[in-house]
């Protein structure tokens, strides 16, 4: 049971890291496409995306949060 529980945790745990990983977040909602950068808006709906051919762009991280 405890081995269980044990198992479980790490599972959750892995799982949230690997939800807050800013490596995959960009990959997940940047795109380029002919050129042009492609943002994704929405991870159910792939229509929903802002393109546009940028001569730059600074990509910022806005919270990255850790377990004590």
């Amino acid at each position: 049971m405890l081995a269980d529980l044990r198992k479980d945790t790490q599972q959750i745990f892995q799982a949230g890291i690997k939800a807050a990983d800013p490596y995959l977040a960009v990959k997940k909602y940047l795109q380029f496409d002919e050129g042009q950068l492609v943002c994704r808006l929405d991870l159910n709906d792939k229509a929903i995306v802002r393109k546009k051919q940028w001569q730059k762009f600074t990509l910022l991280p806005l919270v990255k949060r850790h377990v004590p």
